[in-house]
């Protein structure tokens, strides 16, 4: 019976290490005029645009933050916060569908495409996807916010109404503060799904005819 090659002698050659470079990501725009700080560029959304986009991303953090029940919940003398000027309850968030977000994020991306192609310039194209970007990361911290200290009135309402009732959404309450990360995430994640999708069925293309290379 063969012996097996349990231990081996190490060689004398030390082995190779792999070669790593450091990597800094630049975008570089031409032709575009700073703002008023002479440092950034301002871009400022549509009033329309921007309160759709508040619309869904409220409702992706209802959704996954399993906070719909609280919020359609009926008490008695109480004053609650409103998501924006577009939502005023969560059953109208549930009626709209991401076919709706979709079409809110193509209408925007399309505007800014098209006003790109008009000058002329790939840049104003990139400049306004990323600020769509940065509205959609600071606004998921904004309508978080805005839930939570939502849900809060609605549990503090009940209050000398309904004792068992009041712990359970106190615990739902809780249950969403301390979930936020994974809230936001994957609202997050959801919203890019979308900006994906119509990245390849239209913007590419449509790039692609604009500016071709």
């Amino acid at each position: 019976m063969p012996k097996l090659p349990i231990f081996r002698l190490r060689t004398s050659e030390p082995p190779s290490r792999p070669d790593l470079r450091y990597y800094k990501p630049v975008l570089a725009f031409s032709d575009l005029q700073l703002g008023v700080d002479n440092l950034r560029y301002d871009v400022l959304l549509g009033k329309r645009i921007a309160a759709d986009l508040r619309f869904h991303l409220a409702r992706y953090i209802c959704r996954f933050g399993e906070v719909e029940s609280l919020l359609d919940m009926e008490v008695p003398n109480a004053t609650l916060m409103k998501f924006t000027g577009a939502a005023t309850n969560t059953s109208q968030l549930r009626k709209s569908g991401p076919a709706d977000l979709k079409t809110a994020l193509l209408s925007i991306h399309q505007a800014i495409l098209t006003r790109a192609k008009a000058e002329g310039n790939p840049s104003i194209d990139l400049l306004g996807r990323l600020a769509v970007l940065k509205f959609i990361r600071t606004e998921l911290q904004a309508q978080f916010a805005r839930i939570l200290e939502q849900c809060r009135t609605k549990s503090k309402s009940l209050e000398g109404f309904r004792q068992a009732k009041m712990m359970q959404t106190q615990e739902l309450v809780t249950s969403f503060q301390v979930g936020k990360k994974i809230i936001i995430r994957r609202a997050g994640q959801e919203v890019f799904r979308v900006l994906r999708e119509i990245e390849k069925e239209t913007l590419a293309r449509r790039m692609m005819i604009f500016f071709p290379t």
